[in-house]
């Protein structure tokens, strides 16, 4: 009987699959979980969207799958969850589950790993945010490639993406960090910005990018 041997790496840096959502990458996400041996896994946020279950429930036996796998993990991983705006409310004050740490933002190193939503200010801005959720949210009922884009045209506004990513940075610079590592604006990227290392390691909704840390301690970039 032959085994598959799994890809030694330190840290696996995952946000944004949106479990409760109709449509996303699940099956993917369960089986980059099962193609590495690590020691933490960072969840960066929206990796359960309370916000979709609250309006349409949608979950099954992957999803239960995945979840479990994660807990399972737990019993010997470190692992962080960082909740998002898909799921703040209901993860921000949660008891530990076995190792799985809730936090709204983690030192690793020099670096500052958090979702990201608070230096969005798009975000924050009720109108075009909520007309831009109701399409989106339309659209990925039915066909995941154009709801993708949709969100990609709408966090291509003028400004919106540099304005984030300087936002982050500022910030991360102002606090004495090298690194910001975060996710939510589902646009995966490695910059210089502020004289900040800035990590986006994009989202496993739509385009099942994330990202490791290799043994010697390198950031890379992934997509599956």
């Amino acid at each position: 009987m032959s085994t598959t041997q799994k890809e030694r790496i330190k840290s696996l840096f995952m946000s944004d699959l949106h479990l409760g959502c109709k449509n996303n990458n699940r099956k993917k996400a369960l089986k980059v979980l099962k193609k590495y041996e690590f020691e933490n896994l960072f969840l960066l946020g929206d990796i359960i969207d309370i916000k979709a279950l609250t309006e349409s429930w949608f979950w099954g036996v992957e999803e239960d799958d995945i979840w479990n796998f994660i807990i399972e993990l737990s019993l010997t991983k470190n692992i962080i969850y960082t909740p998002g705006n898909h799921c703040r409310g209901f993860f921000d004050n949660a008891y530990p589950i076995n190792k799985i740490q809730f936090t709204k933002g983690y030192v690793y190193g020099d670096s500052y790993l958090t979702h990201g939503d608070y230096f969005d200010t798009f975000e924050h801005n009720i109108w075009p945010k909520e007309l831009i959720a109701i399409a989106y949210s339309s659209v990925s009922n039915f066909n995941l490639k154009i709801a993708s884009q949709v969100k990609r045209i709408a966090r291509r506004m003028p400004g919106y993406l540099g304005h984030f990513e300087k936002t982050a940075t500022a910030w991360a610079r102002q606090h004495g960090y090298k690194s910001i590592v975060l996710g939510h604006s589902h646009q995966q990227s490695v910059k210089l910005i502020n004289n900040v290392n800035y990590y986006n390691i994009g989202d496993f909704k739509e385009d099942a990018t994330y990202m490791i840390e290799t043994l010697d301690g390198i950031f890379e970039m992934k997509e599956e």
